[in-house]
């Protein structure tokens, strides 16, 4: 019995303590910010994103440690086969070595200037450093808006259902009725076949429906990497909220805002950094270098020694080579700027057509509000004279139909417009 019941705790509690298990047919509760923090934190591409970042945070490290002096050691072993020697007249070989020679050396490097080299690499670093982090952002609301079309998408195809439901619940009231006239004599049989028929069509209506409900779960627990037969409850539903903006402000938030701006705006500064860098030979290179050397020589004893040198270089004439890159990186610089040119057009446009379809959506929501009330009375109606025998059936199903109708256009609408407000949120730059 104890067995029984730990058995039972853990399938209704252990989802809910460890969220990160996937449970084949759980069932939970998610918000839209909810979905939309699971996706970022499950997300590959997001995933591989955070891992640039630290890679660029390694290379800003590494470009740092070229500051520092350098430390080397080398060790050199050399047998000769036989020992060299002078021969000189009258007196014989006088040995100038030995067959066996040791040696260790110790080397120390620290540039002293390098033409801003160095610094210029360094601050080439920090700016990948940086457009890594915006390609996470970029990437971020990108995963955002998947998530906010996903989750309207499946609010969408439930409510469709709900519709599809109560269209079938009264087609099918309304077949009981007809058959009971028909029973009584009060119908011909075409107006209860009718009937029947409308029953199959609207039944038709409800399979796809309910197919549309398992593809849009299927495919938002495949954003947040869920198991697919994970059931997720919703429980914001559609709604309309008004954007207050207007449609320059939302430019202007969108120029300021965007990750992509800012992502080419580190790129010009890349390439103007680069052409630092190639400006740097033109400039004279520093070099302090130490080294310690200790050495053997069989039978010599070991014997030491050190040096200081202070090195200067510097490359004076290549025939105009330095000028050539210096001019190349400027392209670049140019180049870059076009593309953020181009891009912030492209931006500009991008908004206006998501605010034009946000308003176009908005304007249908009370049009087909309007349009479900007149359906309902319209239904009613037809209802009423279908049951004094003032109306046919074909009047009443058309009635449905027609209510059907308004009640879908309406849930498309407000979805469309909730799709439409995301779309807009995400091209302004909005967090």
């Amino acid at each position: 019995m104890r067995c029984k019941f730990i058995l039972i705790w853990g399938i209704l509690f252990l989802p809910w303590t460890f969220p990160g298990i996937i449970f084949s047919g759980a069932i939970r509760s998610l918000t839209l910010q909810e979905s939309i923090e699971i996706a970022l934190r499950n997300n590959l591409s997001a995933l591989s994103a955070k891992e640039e970042i630290r890679g660029a945070e390694f290379r800003k490290k590494a470009s740092f440690d070229d500051f520092l002096p350098k430390l080397s050691a080398q060790y050199a072993y050399s047998k000769l086969n036989e020992a060299p020697t002078l021969p000189i007249p009258r007196v014989g070989n006088i040995p100038l070595g030995w067959e066996e020679t040791y040696q260790f050396s110790l080397n120390l490097e620290q540039p002293l200037f390098t033409g801003f080299y160095l610094k210029t690499l360094h601050d080439l670093a920090g700016l990948g450093l940086d457009t890594s982090k915006i390609r996470l952002e970029r990437i971020s609301r990108e995963i955002t808006l998947k998530v906010k079309e996903a989750y309207f998408y499946t609010l969408k195809a439930e409510k469709l259902k709900e519709v599809a439901e109560q269209a079938f619940k009264k087609v099918a009231a309304h077949r009981e009725v007809a058959r009971h006239f028909y029973e009584a004599g009060m119908i011909p049989k075409n107006d209860l076949l009718q009937a029947e028929v409308q029953l199959a069509q609207f039944q038709q209506n409800l399979v796809k429906a309910e197919n549309g409900v398992e593809l849009a779960r299927a495919s938002f627990n495949t954003l947040l990497r869920l198991g697919l037969e994970e059931i997720i409850l919703m429980p914001e539903p559609l709604n309309y909220q008004p954007f207050t903006f207007p449609l320059e402000i939302a430019q202007q938030k969108a120029l300021a805002n965007r990750p992509e701006v800012q992502e080419l705006n580190l790129l010009v500064a890349q390439a103007g950094k680069s052409v630092d860098l190639v400006r740097s030979n033109y400039y004279p290179k520093v070099v302090l270098s130490a080294s310690y050397t200790k050495s053997e020589d069989k039978p010599i004893p070991q014997t030491e020694s050190w040096n200081v040198i202070a090195l200067a270089k510097w490359t004076f004439w290549e025939w105009g080579k330095t000028n050539h890159q210096v001019e190349e990186g400027k392209v670049k610089i140019r180049q870059a700027e076009n593309a953020r040119e181009e891009l912030m057009d492209g931006i500009r446009l991008e908004v206006k057509q998501a605010y034009l379809g946000m308003m176009e959506a908005g304007k249908n929501i009370p049009v087909a509000q309007k349009a479900i009330e007149q359906a309902e009375e319209n239904l009613r109606i037809n209802q009423a004279r279908y049951q004094e025998q003032a109306a046919t059936s074909t009047d009443v199903l058309d009635a449905q139909t027609l209510l059907t109708r308004a009640l879908t256009n309406y849930t498309n609408a407000l979805a469309d417009y909730n799709i439409a407000q995301a779309r807009l949120e995400k091209a302004t730059g909005a967090k």
